[in-house]
């Protein structure tokens, strides 16, 4: 279930990935539900927890384009898309 605890325990395991580490991957808790997403100097996306959920919006867009309930699934996530682009 999605709660500031949870994002915080996402940030945690998201700043522990040596693959986004080597990649140039950069995390920062915003308020007590947004979790920005940088790349370089970019923002690739925010991950915000509401409504016991994450909803991940990449840079750009109005509206979140993936939903998950857990903290694990929102690591999946990001490794999978994020961590694969060029």
């Amino acid at each position: 279930m999605a709660n500031p605890d949870e994002l915080r325990r996402l940030y945690e395991a998201l700043c522990a990935q040596p693959i986004l580490a080597e990649r140039d991957f950069r995390f920062a808790l915003e308020g007590h539900d947004r979790l920005v997403v940088n790349r370089g100097a970019h923002t690739r996306g925010i991950w915000r927890c509401a409504g016991n959920r994450f909803t991940w919006t990449p840079a750009g867009y109005n509206e979140p384009t993936h939903t998950v309930r857990e903290a694990d699934a929102a690591q999946r996530y990001t490794l999978i898309v994020l961590a694969t682009a060029s």
